[in-house]
């Protein structure tokens, strides 16, 4: 359980402001710049074209729209500052002729710049100026670049979004780092970069106390060396007023006594000092040392009550000599504990370490062209069934010909399927009809073995019957709505019936739409009367 939280800890920390807002500023992935493509296909046709052509070429515009980038199109922006208020606003940069471009933001142009130079200018209305430096422009004039100078809080929003950490296995501690990208090289770099920011991080984490220890050395450095230097130079300068003084064993006693007392306690001091920075007086390791200190102080006290017992001049080179030493003592301790932590700090090595930089993969990982697929087709099927069960739910009509003679007891005679033919007739009918062309198209006549053409014989037979308990001889053929066949039914039952011998008249009785004159091929009189033998 300790190890996996100490793992989501690591994970939480590389996704932190403090790893994630390094990588942005060291690869600069605040500035986002691309081409601008045509809509939907554009980006796609310049992929293949830079697929194709390894020359470094850029492709001509199609269609004339040579605002839109169509393969081989670069651009590379080192700097670009703006405004707090425009920070993740878009703007549109046009190339120009050799190497020069035009800044424009709202289709107002803010400057003009060349390639490889620093182009800055201030904005009325802003505090701020804005500045551009755009190191690399390859693509024909006129062509149009969308850049984008992102807040850091979107910046690192938007790198988080792309990458992905687990760890590696289970239980073993190793994190595997992930991140997508159009870009392959910039993917590559991106994730060294994290790796590298977050290796250094936890060395200057390690050696964070000894960094604080060695700088508060160094401070003091300066001091002790002032302090012996002043306290040689009073010493030499005794001696030379009052000339050599032999310092007899129990004088060298009480100095060495007093020396190693008051280094101690000036040791001590130090020490105190350096924890007051990170605890208060309550503390018991401030207590501790107080309480070192004055017993130490105790003791310096008798020991000067033992100085003072001496001639003047002894007590003067005692107390001198002492001084030196101490300082002396002081100085060399110090300069040796921080030649030691900087030897320390130099050789820390962290508790993590890159096993695997990011290399360049063999394949793209997106788009899954198997998976897009096997998705493509569950959905479409799903989508056919369901759009097949809406169709059907909103179609009111009866497909049973039961269900007209259960529910109206009205006999039904044939029951007339959908030709392919016909569909072919009609276009055919629409064709004869814009060159003017009189001829009749009539399926009963192109093909009198057509599936429909064997219900209208059908029908046929049937009405032979019905004639005979009929008081007429005359049928109405009519229907609901228009384009449900009316035409299609009356003009191939006449031929039908006309071919069994039948003497018969077609009347259209459509007197504002009549189609049956088109069918027949005949021009359309205020009344049309045919009859078809």
């Amino acid at each position: 359980m300790e190890g996996k939280i100490a793992v989501m800890a690591e994970i939480e920390l590389i996704k932190s402001r403090m790893i994630l807002g390094k990588t942005i500023k060291s690869l600069h992935l605040d500035v986002m710049a691309r081409p601008q493509y045509f809509p939907v296909v554009g980006e796609a046709i310049a992929r293949q074209f830079q697929n194709r052509n390894q020359d470094g070429s850029v492709s001509n515009p199609l269609f004339g729209l040579a605002q839109y980038a169509w393969g081989g199109e670069m651009i590379q922006v080192e700097t670009f500052i703006v405004p707090l208020a425009l920070e993740d606003e878009e703007f549109t940069l046009k190339t120009d002729q050799e190497g020069f471009f035009k800044l424009f933001y709202k289709d107002a142009i803010i400057l003009e710049g060349e390639v490889g130079k620093l182009a800055n200018k201030q904005i009325e209305g802003y505090s701020q100026s804005i500045a551009i430096f755009v190191s690399l422009l390859k693509s024909r004039p006129d062509t149009h670049f969308t850049i984008v100078r992102q807040s850091e809080n979107q910046a690192i929003r938007q790198l988080k979004e792309r990458i992905s950490i687990a760890e590696k296995g289970k239980n073993t501690g190793m994190l595997e780092l992930t991140v997508e990208s159009s870009l392959p090289d910039t993917a590559v770099s991106i994730l060294n970069e994290i790796a590298n920011i977050y290796v250094q991080q936890n060395v200057d984490q390690k050696s964070a106390e000894s960094q604080k220890t060695l700088e508060f050395l160094e401070k003091q450095l300066p001091i002790l060396k002032d302090q012996l230097d002043a306290a040689t130079t009073a010493l030499n300068e005794y001696r030379t007023r009052k000339g050599s003084v032999d310092l007899n064993l129990e004088m060298q006693n009480i100095l060495k006594n007093s020396v190693e007392l008051k280094t101690q306690t000036t040791i001590l001091q130090q020490k105190r000092d350096e924890l007051r920075q990170r605890f208060t007086e309550s503390h018991p390791h401030i207590i501790a040392i107080d309480k070192q200190i004055a017993r130490l102080q105790g003791q310096i006290s008798t020991q000067d009550k033992k100085i003072e017992t001496l001639p003047e001049t002894q007590q003067a080179i005692l107390k001198l000599s002492r001084d030196v030493k101490v300082s002396t003592e002081l100085y060399t301790t110090l300069l040796n504990n921080a030649q030691t932590l900087r030897i320390a700090k130099a050789g820390t090595i962290g508790n993590v370490r890159i096993i695997d930089y990011a290399i360049l993969p063999d394949e793209p990982i997106r788009p899954r062209k198997v998976l897009i697929m096997g998705i493509a087709l569950v959905l479409g099927t799903i989508f056919g069934i369901i759009t097949a069960l809406i169709r059907k739910s909103l179609n009111r009509g009866i497909e049973d010909p039961d269900l007209i003679e259960k529910l109206l007891n009205t006999p039904v005679y044939a029951t007339i399927p959908h030709s392919k033919l016909q569909k072919v007739l009609s276009n055919k009918l629409k064709r004869n009809q814009a060159n003017s062309l009189a001829s009749p198209v009539i399926l009963a006549l192109e093909n009198k073995e057509d599936i429909a053409v064997e219900s209208l014989r059908s029908l046929r037979t049937t009405l032979h019957f019905a004639f005979l308990e009929a008081q007429n001889n005359i049928i109405m053929i009519t229907g609901p709505s228009p384009g449900i066949g009316k035409t299609f039914v009356s003009v191939n039952l006449a031929v039908v019936m006309a071919d069994a011998g039948k003497k018969l008249l077609l009347i259209d009785g459509d007197m504002r739409r009549g189609y049956i004159n088109k069918v027949l091929g005949v021009n359309r009189g205020k009344w049309f009367i045919r009859a078809y033998f």
